[in-house]
């Protein structure tokens, strides 16, 4: 039974019938912005999921370190990462996606690669503000001296 099933009636019966690995698949499907995709249970679904998490596990990995290094060192490395991540956010996804997979060649790592640095400037410019504000904060000054 897929999510269109939950939108038509019975919800709370559906949901409470639901084994704990299909709570999981609804929530990964809701996070990631397919709600339209009818969730059911099998390795398919199961195997795009974790995949799809991988991704941006990997993109979160890459993104909130170099976030946070930009954020508190400031000064010409601020600035060339600013650089280069509002570069990467100002193409658009799809168009850097396939020709990052086009210069990386054929595979499923490959592919796997260029989503993932397509998703990394999001992640480095959240982090970055915050660490950057937090810096500027009076007890960190208080602490410093």
């Amino acid at each position: 039974m897929g999510l269109a099933a939950l939108a038509v009636g019975g919800i709370a019966e559906h949901l409470r019938s639901l084994a704990p690995r299909s709570w999981l698949l609804i929530l990964l499907a809701l996070a990631l912005g397919a709600a339209g995709i009818a969730v059911q249970d099998g390795p398919a679904q199961a195997l795009i999921f974790s995949k799809a998490g991988t991704l941006l596990v990997l993109a979160l990995l890459i993104g909130v370190p170099l976030g946070m290094v930009s954020g508190y060192l400031g000064g010409w490395v601020d600035r060339v990462l600013v650089l280069l991540m509002d570069t990467l956010y100002t193409l658009p996804v799809l168009l850097l996606s396939v020709v990052l997979a086009f210069l990386l060649g054929r595979g499923l790592p490959n592919a796997a690669a260029a989503l993932c640095v397509v998703y990394v400037p999001q992640y480095f410019r959240v982090v970055r503000n915050q660490s950057a504000q937090v810096k500027a904060e009076l007890f960190v000054e208080a602490a410093r001296s």
